[in-house]
């Protein structure tokens, strides 16, 4: 059951004075019933306690009716029993919490790449929405940020395609963003406020920032300066909120 009853024998010092010598060395030993959360025996609510006062100086014995005027004479006991017996836990609810701020923070740096976008940044997407031609097994792959502005972005599409949203780590595995055939020969322009609907819908379904030339442990960016790898472009299709291009037909090593 998910609610059940429990019993415990708990012991604990009080600063009650004795009747008889009045020291204040009373240990008091309680029997308590409550209603505990099954799963973990932690304490709900408790129902009667007995608890008998020992004191440690003249050997005074009797019953204590009101144990509840001693500080820390219900909860307390339990309190430490229960931490004592469920440590793993605890430990378990303290990943929970870190996870959850984890959690937190990822939400935050998303909402300011999207608010904020910079060159260099990378977006990781399904391009079938952009590009009719994709295959449609092998939709998902990455765009690197070469141009911004108040208004819209110019973003350079990757080369290599997955048939999963795999992580931003299996992107750029091995330094793959490092190597000649990781971009394509074509860019996608976006305004800010696409980007914005495309997170929303899905289409971008991961992003990172990169910290010097690094991100997710690998290499990801060339020390030449953003833009100097740009190929000659002509428009593939036009749309009021993004548009891709190919690159010209020619026979110059360079296009």
């Amino acid at each position: 059951m998910l609610i059940q009853k429990q019993e415990h024998t708990l012991c604990w010092h009080t600063s009650f004075l004795c009747p008889q010598c009045r020291s204040n060395s009373i240990d008091v030993e309680g029997k308590g019933s409550y209603l505990a959360l099954g799963i973990v025996g932690l304490p709900l609510m408790a129902l009667s306690t007995n608890a008998e006062g020992h004191c440690r100086d003249c050997n005074w014995q009797s019953e204590v009716r009101s144990v509840w005027q001693y500080k820390g004479a219900i909860l307390w006991p339990w309190l430490v029993h229960w931490v004592g017996r469920s440590l793993g836990l605890l430990l378990l609810l303290l990943a929970g919490l870190w996870f959850w701020q984890m959690q937190v923070n990822e939400a935050q740096r998303v909402q300011k790449m999207l608010t904020q976008p910079k060159v260099d940044d990378f977006y990781f997407v399904d391009m079938r929405e952009f590009k009719q031609d994709t295959h449609p097994k092998y939709p998902y792959t990455v765009l690197r940020v070469i141009k911004t502005d108040a208004e819209a972005l110019l973003l350079r599409v990757g080369n290599i395609y997955h048939s999963q949203q795999v992580s931003p780590w299996r992107h750029f595995k091995a330094d793959a963003a490092m190597q000649r055939n990781f971009y394509s020969r074509y860019t996608l322009s976006l305004t800010t406020s696409a980007l914005r609907a495309l997170s929303e819908r899905g289409i971008i379904y991961s992003m990172r920032r990169p910290k010097n030339l690094s991100s997710d442990g690998w290499i990801v960016l060339p020390q030449a300066q953003p833009g100097t790898e740009m190929p000659r472009l002509q428009p593939f299709l036009d749309k009021p909120e993004y548009r891709i291009e190919y690159p010209q037909d020619c026979s110059d090593q360079a296009c």
